[in-house]
C-alpha cells in the first residue's frame, strides 16, 4: 500500500518553482498526480520510488542523464523535454537520445492532452477519454 501512496503520475525535473505551478494550473482538473524535483540527480531516485508514466525534464536540467537512468527501469516512463527555445534541432537531439518528445513552454493544454493520450494508468483509474475532457476544462 505504501507504493500506491508513493506514487506519482508525472514526475516534473526542473529547478524552477515556476514550471511547478504552472504545470499545477494547468493540470488542475486532471486526475494526475504531480511531482518536482530539482535536477536530475535527484530524478534517478526518484523515478525507481514513484513509479511515473511521464517524466517532464526542463532542458536546462541533464536531460540526457535522464535517458540512461530510464534505461535501466523495468517500465521506463515517456521522457518528455520542455524548453522555452524549442527548435527542430532540440527535437531530434531529444528523439536521437531516447526522449518521446519535445514540448515548448509555457505549459499548453493541448500538449498535455496528447500525452494523455499516449498513456494508459492500471485499471481502475480515470480513463483515457476522462483524463483528456477534466485536462482540457
Amino acid at each position: 500500500m505504501a507504493e500506491a501512496q508513493d506514487a506519482v503520475d508525472i514526475l516534473l525535473v526542473s529547478p524552477f518553482e515556476e514550471d511547478y505551478r504552472n504545470l499545477s494550473t494547468v493540470l488542475s482538473r486532471s486526475p494526475y498526480r504531480l511531482e518536482r524535483v530539482a535536477g536530475s540527480e535527484d530524478a534517478a531516485g526518484r523515478m525507481q520510488a514513484a513509479k511515473p508514466r511521464i517524466v517532464i525534464a526542463e532542458d536546462s536540467v541533464d536531460w540526457r542523464r535522464l535517458c540512461d537512468a530510464l534505461e535501466r527501469l523495468d517500465r521506463p516512463p515517456l521522457l518528455v523535454v520542455v524548453s522555452r527555445l524549442a527548435d527542430d534541432e532540440l527535437w531530434l537531439d531529444v528523439l536521437n537520445h531516447g526522449g518521446h518528445d519535445l514540448i515548448s513552454k509555457p505549459f499548453q493544454s493541448g500538449d498535455l492532452q496528447r500525452l494523455a493520450k499516449q498513456v494508459r494508468g492500471p485499471a481502475g483509474e480515470v480513463t483515457e477519454d476522462e483524463a483528456e475532457a477534466a485536462v482540457a476544462r
